[in-house]
């Protein structure tokens, strides 16, 4: 029964493992294509003498990159640093 168990929660720890890199990496994809998009755009606007409209487009597309990147290395961090501190001590049973 404790085999099976076993078996059984491991399993559904590589299914969800395996779900989280599949959305990572569509993430991922979505990003790079929505982020080509912008500078595609961006340098269009440049190349048809919209200046203003071009840099402002080159420049938001940049800046929402960085936020992006500075975000989820922040976040990773603090989930690190979370489970490198010690869980507290059980409750006595009485």
């Amino acid at each position: 029964m404790a085999e099976a168990q076993a078996h059984h929660r491991q399993y559904l720890e590589k299914t969800v493992i395996d779900s989280n890199v599949a959305s990572q990496k569509a993430g991922m994809r979505y990003g790079f294509i929505l982020c080509s998009i912008a500078l595609i755009g961006g340098l269009g606007l440049l190349a048809l003498d919209k200046s203003i409209a071009g840099f402002t487009v080159l420049l938001a597309d940049l800046a929402s990159f960085a936020a992006t990147t500075i975000y989820l290395r922040w976040s990773q961090q603090r989930e690190r640093a979370k489970k490198l501190e010690p869980m507290p001590p059980a409750p006595a049973r009485e």
